[in-house]
């Protein structure tokens, strides 16, 4: 099972959190489509049959009310605009659900341009410093030396003393100092 994180990164990468604004672009869109349906006078209007002064009969049909066409033109226009809001925004809300579910992550990550790749690094470019066990050696050797060259004393108590060789000798073990 993933972890959380994983689906929160896809999801970051499929473009989820856009969907809200998608939602309140599909919402305008509709709005606006309803707002202008209402407005528009009904398409045909039933007119009985008549007779004319000329005694000519004329029968029952369809016709648009009279000044529709020029009230109608906005309204038609702006539930043209809307309709295309509306699916606009519909597409951009499903869009991000269907990469989310369909595809993978690393799909969903964009080209490598190799042209704004870093350059290579310099090789050697820093000096190359010795080991440490070669310095460290050197003062483990030097401090072992410095304490060959001082004998070491024991008292009647038997404390150890170090005592240097330049400045007395050691006496032997049962004299004092």
């Amino acid at each position: 099972m993933r972890s959380a994180s994983y689906y929160k990164g896809k999801a970051r990468l499929a473009g989820i959190l856009g969907i809200p604004f998608a939602i309140l672009v599909m919402a305008s869109g509709y709005v606006g489509y309803q707002y202008a349906t209402s407005n528009i006078t009904p398409a045909t209007v039933s007119v009985s049959g008549y007779t004319r002064a000329d005694a000519t009969h004329v029968s029952a049909y369809n016709r648009r009310p009279r000044g529709s066409v020029v009230h109608d033109e906005p309204y038609e226009g702006l539930s043209l605009v809307s309709l295309i809001v509306f699916l606009g925004g519909a597409y951009f809300a499903c869009r991000p659900i269907f990469r989310f579910i369909v595809m993978s992550p690393l799909s969903l990550l964009p080209l490598l341009d190799p042209t704004i790749l870093p350059p290579q690094p310099i090789e050697h470019a820093v000096p190359v410093r010795r080991p440490l066990r070669e310095r460290t050696g050197y003062v483990k050797t030097a401090a072992l030396e410095s304490r060959r060259e001082r004998p070491i004393c024991t008292t009647r108590g038997g404390e150890h003393m170090g005592v240097d060789t330049a400045s007395a000798l050691c006496a032997p073990p049962n004299e004092t100092i």
